[in-house]
């Protein structure tokens, strides 16, 4: 799907296979995106603006560019996949809900960018959903803060979590369901880590 820039919603349901929005490089949708049936969808476009934002209700959204929207992200269901962008930015900014069901994957080195501040994912709420790390490549969250409500963070074999910036936090909220960590290394990589 080519679609042009602009604003909107696009309410997407695919059942099956793979559905692609393409376009010129560094074109950008400044839209909602909301991912529902349990086909795949994949992303080469920036979504950007105040309006941007993402819902993932089923099946998988793969992101592969630096996504700049700061609408918020919200994983009902599904997997939402950075496939791309990161580094010193994250490859999506602002707060990410993942509720129960729904998955978080980090399948790009630095998915939640190591500068930490407004280019950067600031905020993981993970309300009974997971924090999937898919790659064995570096990942440092940027002073940022993980609130864990029965959720999970899990990892590949050879799959890492690095607290660094000086403020990241990792919360366990009260929750009648277990909040755990199965991740093969988490590493503190600032003097002050808070664990609450």
């Amino acid at each position: 799907m080519n679609t042009a820039s602009g604003s909107g919603t696009f309410d997407i349901t695919n059942a099956g296979g793979t559905l692609a929005f393409t376009g010129t490089p560094g074109s950008t949708m400044n839209q909602a995106i909301i991912k529902r049936g349990a086909g795949t969808m994949t992303s080469t476009r920036e979504i950007s603006g105040a309006t941007g934002s993402v819902t993932v209700e089923a099946g998988t959204l793969g992101l592969s560019a630096t996504n700049t929207y700061t609408g918020g992200t919200t994983i009902n269901g599904g997997v939402l996949d950075l496939t791309g962008g990161g580094g010193s930015v994250g490859a999506i900014r602002g707060t990410a809900t993942v509720n129960t069901g729904g998955i978080l994957r980090l399948s790009t080195s630095d998915a939640t960018g190591y500068s930490g501040g407004a280019n950067s994912l600031n905020t993981i709420n993970l309300v009974g959903g997971t924090l999937h790390v898919n790659t064995t490549a570096n990942q440092t969250l940027g002073s940022a803060t993980i609130n864990m409500t029965g959720g999970s963070i899990t990892g590949i074999g050879g799959s890492n979590l690095d607290f660094f910036g000086g403020s990241s936090a990792l919360n366990t909220l009260e929750s009648s369901n277990s909040s755990t960590i199965s991740l093969p290394t988490m590493n503190l990589r600032q003097n002050d880590t808070l664990f609450t």
